[in-house]
């Protein structure tokens, strides 16, 4: 073989790298940002209900009006 098909050959297993460690890459992308996505919601369904007994309200103290 040549040095030029060597040196071709070369180029386009580099190339071929490039893109499947590109394509790796959105892949890690996309699950990181379905991640965040995910624990926004939960964080923001957290914030809107009272989950700690600190926040909720005690029923032992409420007086039941009926």
């Amino acid at each position: 073989m040549t040095r030029d098909v060597v040196n071709a050959r070369r180029r386009v297993v580099a190339q071929r790298k490039r893109k499947d460690m590109l394509e790796e890459d959105r892949e890690r992308a996309k699950a990181r940002r379905r991640e965040l996505y995910r624990n926004r919601n939960m964080n923001s369904c957290s914030e809107r209900l009272p989950l700690s007994d600190d926040e909720s309200f005690n029923t032992d103290e409420t007086v039941w009006d009926f």
